[in-house]
Protein backbone atom coordinates (compact mmCIF):
# COMPACT_ATOMS: atom_id res chain seq x y z
CA UNK A 1 0.00 0.00 0.00
CA UNK A 2 2.77 2.39 0.77
CA UNK A 3 4.78 1.48 -2.15
CA UNK A 4 1.75 2.18 -4.63
CA UNK A 5 0.66 4.95 -3.09
CA UNK A 6 4.58 6.48 -3.41
CA UNK A 7 4.75 5.70 -6.87
CA UNK A 8 1.55 7.49 -7.71
CA UNK A 9 2.30 10.52 -5.35
CA UNK A 10 5.63 10.84 -6.92
CA UNK A 11 4.50 10.50 -10.07
CA UNK A 12 1.81 13.31 -9.77
CA UNK A 13 4.22 15.67 -7.89
CA UNK A 14 6.68 15.14 -10.69
CA UNK A 15 4.63 16.44 -13.38
CA UNK A 16 3.24 19.12 -11.09
CA UNK A 17 6.96 20.20 -10.46
CA UNK A 18 7.45 20.05 -14.51
CA UNK A 19 4.37 22.01 -15.30
CA UNK A 20 5.36 24.67 -12.58
CA UNK A 21 9.32 25.16 -13.63
CA UNK A 22 7.66 25.17 -17.47
CA UNK A 23 5.15 27.93 -17.06
CA UNK A 24 7.63 30.17 -14.41
CA UNK A 25 9.96 30.43 -17.45
CA UNK A 26 7.08 31.20 -19.66
CA UNK A 27 6.15 34.07 -17.85
CA UNK A 28 7.64 37.71 -18.31
CA UNK A 29 8.98 39.51 -15.07
CA UNK A 30 7.51 43.19 -14.95
CA UNK A 31 10.62 44.25 -16.16
CA UNK A 32 11.60 42.32 -18.79
CA UNK A 33 11.35 43.33 -22.96
CA UNK A 34 7.53 42.07 -24.34
CA UNK A 35 8.61 43.26 -27.90
CA UNK A 36 10.46 42.05 -29.72
CA UNK A 37 11.46 43.46 -33.44
CA UNK A 38 14.20 42.51 -36.21
CA UNK A 39 15.74 42.52 -39.30
CA UNK A 40 15.99 46.04 -38.49
CA UNK A 41 18.26 47.71 -40.45
CA UNK A 42 21.99 49.76 -39.30
CA UNK A 43 20.76 52.73 -40.77
CA UNK A 44 16.86 52.12 -39.50
CA UNK A 45 17.95 51.72 -35.82
CA UNK A 46 17.72 55.36 -34.12
CA UNK A 47 14.80 55.67 -35.70
CA UNK A 48 12.95 52.90 -34.64
CA UNK A 49 14.47 53.27 -31.40
CA UNK A 50 12.85 57.26 -31.05
CA UNK A 51 9.87 55.67 -32.90
CA UNK A 52 9.48 53.52 -29.64
CA UNK A 53 10.42 55.60 -27.62
CA UNK A 54 7.07 58.05 -28.74
CA UNK A 55 4.85 55.13 -28.44
CA UNK A 56 5.81 55.19 -24.50
CA UNK A 57 8.08 52.03 -24.53
CA UNK A 58 10.91 51.40 -22.67
CA UNK A 59 13.87 50.07 -25.01
CA UNK A 60 15.80 46.92 -23.73
CA UNK A 61 18.40 44.51 -25.39
CA UNK A 62 19.57 45.18 -28.81
CA UNK A 63 22.29 43.33 -30.29
CA UNK A 64 23.74 43.02 -34.39
CA UNK A 65 22.99 39.77 -36.42
CA UNK A 66 25.73 38.25 -38.88
CA UNK A 67 24.76 35.75 -41.37
CA UNK A 68 27.83 33.04 -41.93
CA UNK A 69 28.69 29.74 -42.05
CA UNK A 70 31.01 27.42 -41.09
CA UNK A 71 33.93 26.76 -44.02
CA UNK A 72 36.34 24.54 -41.90
CA UNK A 73 36.19 23.46 -38.40
CA UNK A 74 39.31 21.62 -37.16
CA UNK A 75 37.58 19.36 -34.90
CA UNK A 76 39.18 17.26 -32.57
CA UNK A 77 36.17 14.31 -33.30
CA UNK A 78 33.78 14.20 -35.98
CA UNK A 79 31.02 16.57 -36.29
CA UNK A 80 27.37 16.45 -36.12
CA UNK A 81 26.05 17.65 -39.54
CA UNK A 82 23.54 19.99 -39.32
CA UNK A 83 25.71 21.79 -36.95
CA UNK A 84 28.55 22.19 -39.91
CA UNK A 85 25.80 22.89 -42.62
CA UNK A 86 23.50 25.77 -41.05
CA UNK A 87 23.59 29.24 -41.16
CA UNK A 88 24.52 30.95 -38.14
CA UNK A 89 23.26 34.41 -36.99
CA UNK A 90 26.05 35.35 -34.75
CA UNK A 91 27.08 39.23 -32.95
CA UNK A 92 29.20 40.99 -31.63
CA UNK A 93 29.70 42.74 -28.37
CA UNK A 94 32.26 43.85 -25.94
CA UNK A 95 30.77 41.83 -22.62
CA UNK A 96 28.67 38.79 -21.40
CA UNK A 97 24.73 39.16 -21.64
CA UNK A 98 22.63 38.90 -18.57
CA UNK A 99 21.58 35.12 -19.84
CA UNK A 100 25.55 33.73 -20.70
CA UNK A 101 27.73 32.61 -17.63
CA UNK A 102 31.27 31.91 -18.60
CA UNK A 103 32.32 28.39 -18.43
CA UNK A 104 35.80 28.14 -19.91
CA UNK A 105 38.46 30.27 -21.75
CA UNK A 106 38.66 34.22 -21.12
CA UNK A 107 36.62 36.86 -22.99
CA UNK A 108 38.57 39.60 -25.00
CA UNK A 109 39.99 42.24 -24.40
CA UNK A 110 38.73 46.05 -25.95
CA UNK A 111 41.84 46.12 -28.40
CA UNK A 112 42.39 43.49 -31.29
CA UNK A 113 45.00 40.54 -30.88
CA UNK A 114 47.31 39.43 -33.43
CA UNK A 115 46.18 36.18 -35.03
CA UNK A 116 42.93 34.76 -35.28
CA UNK A 117 39.90 36.51 -34.45
CA UNK A 118 38.45 35.05 -30.88
CA UNK A 119 34.76 33.41 -30.91
CA UNK A 120 33.19 32.29 -27.78
CA UNK A 121 30.88 29.21 -28.49
CA UNK A 122 27.83 27.97 -26.34
CA UNK A 123 28.58 25.05 -25.22
CA UNK A 124 25.78 22.55 -27.00
CA UNK A 125 27.23 23.87 -30.31
CA UNK A 126 30.94 23.32 -29.50
CA UNK A 127 30.19 19.84 -28.26
CA UNK A 128 28.24 19.46 -31.83
CA UNK A 129 31.51 20.24 -33.67
CA UNK A 130 33.69 18.33 -31.93
CA UNK A 131 35.57 21.60 -30.20
CA UNK A 132 37.33 22.84 -27.72
CA UNK A 133 38.91 25.54 -26.36
CA UNK A 134 42.23 26.49 -28.90
CA UNK A 135 40.45 24.90 -32.08
CA UNK A 136 40.27 26.81 -35.10
CA UNK A 137 37.39 27.78 -37.23
CA UNK A 138 37.23 29.16 -40.44
CA UNK A 139 33.86 30.86 -41.05
CA UNK A 140 32.63 32.11 -44.66
CA UNK A 141 30.85 35.70 -43.80
CA UNK A 142 28.84 36.10 -46.77
CA UNK A 143 31.51 35.18 -49.51
CA UNK A 144 34.32 36.57 -47.00
CA UNK A 145 36.71 33.88 -44.96
CA UNK A 146 37.16 34.60 -41.35
CA UNK A 147 39.84 32.78 -39.05
CA UNK A 148 39.17 32.38 -35.44
CA UNK A 149 39.96 30.43 -32.13
CA UNK A 150 38.02 29.12 -29.85
CA UNK A 151 38.83 31.48 -27.22
CA UNK A 152 35.46 30.80 -24.34
CA UNK A 153 32.62 28.69 -24.16
CA UNK A 154 29.51 29.77 -22.56
CA UNK A 155 25.80 28.62 -21.15
CA UNK A 156 23.06 30.14 -22.71
CA UNK A 157 19.41 30.66 -20.56
CA UNK A 158 17.88 30.16 -23.93
CA UNK A 159 14.25 30.71 -22.02
CA UNK A 160 15.17 34.28 -21.30
CA UNK A 161 13.30 36.38 -24.07
CA UNK A 162 16.82 37.89 -25.19
CA UNK A 163 18.65 37.83 -28.17
CA UNK A 164 21.01 35.11 -27.35
CA UNK A 165 23.33 33.20 -30.36
CA UNK A 166 25.38 30.58 -30.46
CA UNK A 167 28.65 32.32 -31.44
CA UNK A 168 29.88 35.15 -30.37
CA UNK A 169 32.73 37.57 -31.83
CA UNK A 170 34.53 40.88 -30.36
CA UNK A 171 33.20 44.49 -32.10
CA UNK A 172 36.20 44.46 -33.68
CA UNK A 173 35.73 41.75 -35.85
CA UNK A 174 32.56 42.07 -37.42
CA UNK A 175 31.76 45.78 -36.45
CA UNK A 176 32.26 46.40 -40.81
CA UNK A 177 30.16 42.92 -41.79
CA UNK A 178 26.74 42.90 -43.58
CA UNK A 179 24.08 42.79 -40.83
CA UNK A 180 20.64 43.93 -39.26
CA UNK A 181 20.00 44.31 -35.71
CA UNK A 182 17.40 42.93 -33.18
CA UNK A 183 15.86 45.32 -30.89
CA UNK A 184 13.37 44.63 -27.64
CA UNK A 185 11.24 47.25 -25.80
CA UNK A 186 8.68 47.49 -23.16
CA UNK A 187 5.41 48.54 -23.24
CA UNK A 188 2.90 47.21 -20.77
CA UNK A 189 -0.14 48.41 -21.76
CA UNK A 190 -1.63 45.61 -24.29
CA UNK A 191 -2.94 48.57 -26.38
CA UNK A 192 -0.17 50.37 -26.21
CA UNK A 193 2.26 47.53 -27.56
CA UNK A 194 -0.53 46.76 -30.59
CA UNK A 195 -0.33 50.63 -31.53
CA UNK A 196 3.45 50.42 -31.32
CA UNK A 197 3.45 47.25 -33.73
CA UNK A 198 0.89 49.00 -36.33
CA UNK A 199 2.98 51.64 -35.83
CA UNK A 200 6.44 50.34 -36.85
CA UNK A 201 4.73 48.13 -39.53
CA UNK A 202 3.55 51.21 -41.37
CA UNK A 203 7.04 53.21 -40.88
CA UNK A 204 9.43 50.03 -41.39
CA UNK A 205 8.02 47.82 -43.99
CA UNK A 206 10.88 45.23 -43.64
CA UNK A 207 11.35 45.19 -39.59
CA UNK A 208 9.46 42.02 -38.57
CA UNK A 209 7.87 42.25 -35.17
CA UNK A 210 6.95 40.14 -32.36
CA UNK A 211 4.53 40.70 -28.92
CA UNK A 212 6.27 37.87 -26.46
CA UNK A 213 3.15 38.50 -24.09
CA UNK A 214 1.00 37.01 -26.32
CA UNK A 215 3.66 34.10 -27.74
CA UNK A 216 4.66 33.00 -24.04
CA UNK A 217 0.65 33.31 -23.56
CA UNK A 218 0.44 30.69 -25.93
CA UNK A 219 3.31 29.02 -25.04
CA UNK A 220 1.41 28.91 -21.75
CA UNK A 221 -1.64 27.17 -22.59
CA UNK A 222 0.08 24.44 -24.26
CA UNK A 223 1.92 23.39 -21.96
CA UNK A 224 -1.10 24.01 -19.08
CA UNK A 225 -3.06 21.62 -21.45
CA UNK A 226 -0.36 19.13 -21.82
CA UNK A 227 0.49 19.17 -18.26
CA UNK A 228 -3.41 18.33 -17.60
CA UNK A 229 -3.47 15.10 -19.48
CA UNK A 230 -0.31 13.60 -18.01
CA UNK A 231 -1.53 15.10 -14.93
CA UNK A 232 -4.86 12.93 -15.16
CA UNK A 233 -2.79 9.53 -15.81
CA UNK A 234 -0.70 10.46 -12.87
CA UNK A 235 -3.93 10.54 -10.04
CA UNK A 236 -5.15 7.69 -11.48
CA UNK A 237 -2.23 5.76 -10.31
CA UNK A 238 -3.13 8.26 -6.85
CA UNK A 239 -6.20 6.34 -7.25
CA UNK A 240 -5.04 3.09 -7.69
CA UNK A 241 -3.08 3.21 -4.26
CA UNK A 242 -6.23 4.79 -2.60
CA UNK A 243 -7.58 1.42 -3.97
CA UNK A 244 -5.43 -0.67 -2.77
CA UNK A 245 -5.30 1.50 1.09
CA UNK A 246 -9.24 0.33 0.92
CA UNK A 247 -8.51 -3.05 -0.15
CA UNK A 248 -6.47 -3.75 2.42
CA UNK A 249 -8.56 -2.68 5.36
CA UNK A 250 -11.38 -4.63 3.92
CA UNK A 251 -9.17 -7.43 4.13
CA UNK A 252 -7.95 -7.31 7.05
CA UNK A 253 -11.47 -6.20 8.44
CA UNK A 254 -12.42 -9.42 10.74
CA UNK A 255 -8.62 -9.00 12.82
CA UNK A 256 -9.36 -5.24 12.92
CA UNK A 257 -12.54 -5.77 14.31
CA UNK A 258 -11.56 -8.20 16.83
CA UNK A 259 -8.74 -6.18 18.23
CA UNK A 260 -10.88 -3.28 18.61
CA UNK A 261 -13.50 -6.03 20.61
CA UNK A 262 -11.41 -6.86 22.71
CA UNK A 263 -10.38 -3.45 23.47
CA UNK A 264 -13.29 -2.62 24.31
CA UNK A 265 -14.09 -5.26 26.72
CA UNK A 266 -11.14 -4.27 28.24
CA UNK A 267 -12.77 -0.73 28.52
CA UNK A 268 -11.65 1.51 25.63
CA UNK A 269 -13.56 4.24 24.61
CA UNK A 270 -14.57 4.70 20.89
CA UNK A 271 -12.77 7.70 20.16
CA UNK A 272 -9.42 5.66 21.83
CA UNK A 273 -9.83 2.76 19.02
CA UNK A 274 -10.63 5.39 16.08
CA UNK A 275 -7.73 7.50 17.16
CA UNK A 276 -5.67 4.62 16.86
CA UNK A 277 -6.79 3.05 14.05
CA UNK A 278 -6.48 6.05 11.95
CA UNK A 279 -3.05 6.69 13.23
CA UNK A 280 -2.34 3.41 11.81
CA UNK A 281 -3.54 3.68 8.05
CA UNK A 282 -2.52 8.01 8.53
CA UNK A 283 1.03 6.56 9.40
CA UNK A 284 1.39 4.43 6.03
CA UNK A 285 -0.24 6.72 4.04
CA UNK A 286 2.12 9.80 5.42
CA UNK A 287 4.95 7.53 4.36
CA UNK A 288 3.75 6.53 1.12
CA UNK A 289 2.89 10.40 0.24
CA UNK A 290 5.50 11.92 2.14
CA UNK A 291 8.32 9.78 0.47
CA UNK A 292 6.71 10.04 -2.45
CA UNK A 293 6.37 14.01 -2.71
CA UNK A 294 9.68 13.94 -1.91
CA UNK A 295 11.06 11.48 -4.69
CA UNK A 296 8.40 13.84 -7.22
CA UNK A 297 10.18 17.15 -6.32
CA UNK A 298 13.89 15.41 -6.33
CA UNK A 299 12.67 14.21 -10.02
CA UNK A 300 11.45 17.96 -10.75
CA UNK A 301 15.13 19.19 -9.55
CA UNK A 302 17.27 16.70 -11.51
CA UNK A 303 15.25 17.43 -14.95
CA UNK A 304 15.31 21.28 -14.21
CA UNK A 305 18.63 21.85 -13.31
CA UNK A 306 20.67 18.90 -15.25
CA UNK A 307 18.30 18.85 -18.67
CA UNK A 308 16.73 22.10 -18.64
CA UNK A 309 19.65 24.27 -16.76
CA UNK A 310 17.02 26.38 -14.78
CA UNK A 311 15.74 26.57 -11.38
CA UNK A 312 13.23 23.85 -10.38
CA UNK A 313 10.15 25.83 -9.29
CA UNK A 314 7.88 23.88 -6.28
CA UNK A 315 4.23 24.27 -6.74
CA UNK A 316 3.99 24.07 -2.70
CA UNK A 317 -0.07 24.85 -2.69
CA UNK A 318 -0.40 21.65 -5.21
CA UNK A 319 1.76 19.36 -3.71
CA UNK A 320 0.23 19.90 -0.18
CA UNK A 321 -3.27 19.61 -1.27
CA UNK A 322 -1.92 16.31 -2.55
CA UNK A 323 -0.41 14.53 0.46
CA UNK A 324 -3.05 16.32 2.51
CA UNK A 325 -6.05 14.75 0.32
CA UNK A 326 -4.39 10.72 0.41
CA UNK A 327 -3.39 11.41 4.20
CA UNK A 328 -7.26 12.67 5.13
CA UNK A 329 -8.38 9.60 3.29
CA UNK A 330 -6.74 7.35 5.05
CA UNK A 331 -7.84 8.44 8.41
CA UNK A 332 -11.08 8.46 7.22
CA UNK A 333 -10.86 4.75 6.62
CA UNK A 334 -9.79 4.42 9.99
CA UNK A 335 -12.29 6.76 11.74
CA UNK A 336 -15.14 4.22 9.97
CA UNK A 337 -13.48 0.79 11.14
CA UNK A 338 -13.69 2.48 14.47
CA UNK A 339 -17.47 3.12 14.13
CA UNK A 340 -17.87 -0.14 12.86
CA UNK A 341 -16.69 -1.80 15.98
CA UNK A 342 -18.50 0.46 18.20
CA UNK A 343 -21.80 -0.98 15.84
CA UNK A 344 -21.82 -4.29 17.31
CA UNK A 345 -22.44 -5.47 20.67
CA UNK A 346 -19.94 -6.57 23.45
CA UNK A 347 -21.20 -10.30 23.14
CA UNK A 348 -20.67 -10.45 19.38
CA UNK A 349 -17.51 -8.99 19.40
CA UNK A 350 -16.60 -11.81 22.12
CA UNK A 351 -18.28 -14.49 19.67
CA UNK A 352 -16.02 -13.63 16.76
CA UNK A 353 -12.80 -13.32 18.59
Amino acid sequence: MTATLGTGTALLVLLLGLQATLVDRLRLSPTQANVVFWDVQSDQRAALVAWAKQYGAALGPQAPIVAMRIARAHARRPAEGWALRREYRSTYRAALAPSERLLAGRWWTATPSPGPVPVSLEEEIARELGVALGDTIVWDVQGVPLVSVVASLRRVDWARPEPNFFAVFPPWALADAPQTWVLLVRAPDPAQRARLVAAVAGRFPNVSALDLEDALRAARDVTERLARGAQLLAALGVLAGLGVLAAAVAARGPMRRAEGGLLKVLGAERRFVARATAAELGTLAALGAGGGAIAGLLGTAVVAETLWHWPASVPRAAVAAVVTILIGTAVALGLAVGRAVFRRSTLALLRDA
